[in-house]
């Protein structure tokens, strides 16, 4: 949304309760299910972390109803996401882990190399560096095979927190 855009994260989530109001009267639940989506990620931004996972799941279970995969997916990881804020490793591995699998059953590559990039920070909190290493490694061939310079950067941040050196 323009608000987002603009990094009016309180605009943002007026802007997605009215979406979903709006997609509830429709009884577009699909609308509904992004507008949660656009909501989680306000939250997520403004640090109400309970509340962005809460919308995060709601927004799953629309999808789930729904039987729109690539949305459960998208979902699962934005839990996922927010959980590893939170702390909670074996939540947000268990999330991006099934979301990885749905990417991959579904072919999105994009998305499968963002699963991996998340898996392997859940992984490099654990300890498991060898293990977030190879995660890296394969989230960053992917995007350079799909030429995706924001997965690249994602793969060379600092969120691979030194590991190189620790395998």
């Amino acid at each position: 949304t323009a608000a987002a855009s603009l990094s009016d994260f309180r605009r943002q989530m007026e802007a997605a309760g009215r979406a979903a109001a709006e997609g509830e009267k429709r009884g577009a639940r699909l609308i509904v299910a992004q507008a949660r989506m656009s909501e989680w990620w306000a939250r997520r931004t403004l640090g109400e972390l309970p509340q962005a996972v809460v919308a995060a799941a709601d927004a799953k279970r629309i999808y789930s109803e729904a039987g729109y995969r690539g949305g459960i997916a998208l979902a699962l990881n934005a839990m996922g996401t927010v959980m590893l804020d939170q702390g909670n490793l074996d939540g947000a591995f268990a999330a991006d882990t099934e979301a990885l699998e749905v990417f991959r059953d579904t072919g999105d590559q994009r998305r499968v190399s963002w699963s991996l990039n998340n898996l392997a920070r859940v992984l490099r909190d654990r300890g498991q560096l060898a293990a977030a290493f190879e995660r890296f490694e394969e989230s960053l061939a992917i995007s350079r095979e799909l030429g995706d310079k924001s997965g690249l950067a994602r793969g060379l941040a600092p969120a691979r927190g030194g590991i190189d050196q620790r395998r």
